[in-house]
C-alpha cells in the first residue's frame, strides 16, 4: 500500500506540477487507507511527504518553470531533462519503503495478495490520468501550447472525466469546495515562508553564503557540492520557490563559470531544493501533512521521512557521476 501511495503521488504531481498540493491531495485520500490496515503513523506520513516532492521534479513543475525563467533556459528541456531524475526518484523510494519495511516489518501490517488479473484490472484506473498526462505533455513538447496553456488543458481534461464517471452538481461543489480550501490553506503556508523569505533577503544572509562559497576559490566540483550544502541549509528554513527566486541569480553565473550544463545544474538544484521540503525544522510538506494529520506528532512524520532523505542523496550522487541520467534525452 505504501508503494501504492508513493507511485500515486508520482502519477498525480505529473499531473498538478506542484509538491504541496501533490502531498495534500494525497494525505487525504491515502493516509486513512494506511492507518486503518495497521502502518504506523511515522512511515504512512513519511511516505507522503516525501511523495509529494516528486511534484517538484516530474514536469511540469512550477520549480523547474521558475528555474528556467530565472536563468533563460528552454521550458521544453528542463522538462525533457527531469523526466529519468523524476522517474529515478519515484523509483528509489520505492526501494526505501521496501528497505525500510524489510528492516523493521512492524511498522507495516502485509495486505491481501491479489491475482495479475486484479492487478492489470486495477490499472484501468490510471487511464484517465494517463489520458491528461499525454494531452499536457504532449501539447507542450509538441510546441501546441504553452505551460500556462497546458494546465487549462488538463483541468478541463480533468472536469469532463468526472462528468462522465458519474459527478453532478453536489460532487461539482464539494470539488470546488476542496479546491478553494486546500490552496488557501497552502496558500496562507506559502505566504509564511515567503515573508520569512523576504526577511533572510534583506538580511543578505543567502547572498553572504553565496559569496562565501565564491571567495573560497575552489574547484568545479568542490564548487558544486558547496552550493548543495548551500541549498540544503537553506531548505531547513526558507521555502523552495523562495530558495530559488533569491539564490539561483548568485549561483548561477559560478557554477556557469565552473563549465557544468545549465540544464543539468538545474536539475541538480531542484533536487537538493526539494529535500528542503522534508528536512527539519521547517519542511513544507511535513506540515502539510501535519495540517491532514493534526494527531501525529511532527517528529514522527520527520522521523518517517528519514530513508526518503537518504535516497535523494543517493539520486544527487547518481546524477553528479552519470550527468547523462539527465541530458541523455537531450
Amino acid at each position: 500500500m505504501a508503494l501504492a501511495a508513493v507511485s500515486s503521488c508520482g502519477v498525480f504531481s505529473a499531473i498538478s506540477g506542484s509538491s504541496l498540493a501533490t502531498a495534500a491531495s494525497m494525505a487525504r485520500v491515502a493516509l486513512p487507507e494506511m492507518r486503518k490496515h495497521g502502518y504506523s503513523a511515522s512511515l504512512a506520513t513519511g511516505t507522503l511527504a516525501a511523495g509529494g516532492t516528486l511534484g517538484i521534479m516530474i514536469p511540469p513543475s512550477i520549480a523547474l518553470l521558475l528555474y528556467a525563467l530565472i536563468t533563460e533556459q528552454s521550458v521544453d528541456q528542463m522538462f525533457i531533462a527531469a523526466i529519468s531524475p523524476g522517474l529515478l526518484g519515484l523509483l528509489l523510494y520505492c526501494v526505501a519503503i521496501a528497505l525500510t519495511v524489510l528492516i523493521k516489518p512492524d511498522l507495516a501490517q502485509p495486505g491481501e495478495p491479489t491475482t495479475i488479473r486484479q492487478k492489470v484490472s486495477g490499472l484501468k484506473g490510471i487511464v484517465p490520468f494517463g489520458m491528461i498526462f499525454a494531452v499536457i505533455i504532449g501539447g507542450i513538447y509538441g510546441g501546441i501550447f504553452t505551460p500556462t496553456e497546458a494546465s487549462a488543458f488538463g483541468a478541463a481534461g480533468a472536469f469532463i472525466i468526472a462528468v462522465f464517471r458519474g459527478m453532478r452538481w453536489a460532487g461539482f461543489r464539494a470539488a470546488i469546495e476542496e479546491t478553494l480550501l486546500l490552496p488557501s490553506m497552502i496558500c496562507f503556508m506559502i505566504i509564511g515562508a515567503e515573508i520569512f523569505g523576504y526577511f533572510l533577503s534583506v538580511s543578505r544572509i543567502s547572498f553572504s553564503l553565496a559569496e562565501l562559497v565564491v571567495s573560497l576559490d575552489l574547484g568545479p566540483y568542490a564548487v558544486l557540492l558547496a552550493v548543495l550544502a548551500l541549498y540544503m541549509l537553506l531548505g531547513c528554513v526558507m521555502d523552495s520557490i523562495a530558495m530559488l527566486l533569491l539564490t539561483v541569480p548568485v549561483v548561477f553565473p559560478v557554477i556557469a563559470q565552473a563549465g557544468f550544463d545549465p540544464v543539468w545544474f538545474g536539475i541538480v538544484t531542484v533536487i537538493a531544493v526539494e529535500m528542503g521540503l522534508i528536512t527539519p525544522p521547517v519542511g513544507m510538506n511535513v506540515f502539510v501533512i501535519k495540517s491532514v494529520a493534526p494527531d501525529v506528532p511532527i517528529g514522527a512524520i520527520f522521523k518517517g521521512v528519514f530513508p526518503f532523505v537518504l535516497s535523494d542523496i543517493a539520486r544527487l550522487a547518481l546524477l553528479i557521476a552519470f550527468p547523462g541520467l539527465a541530458l541523455a534525452m537531450l
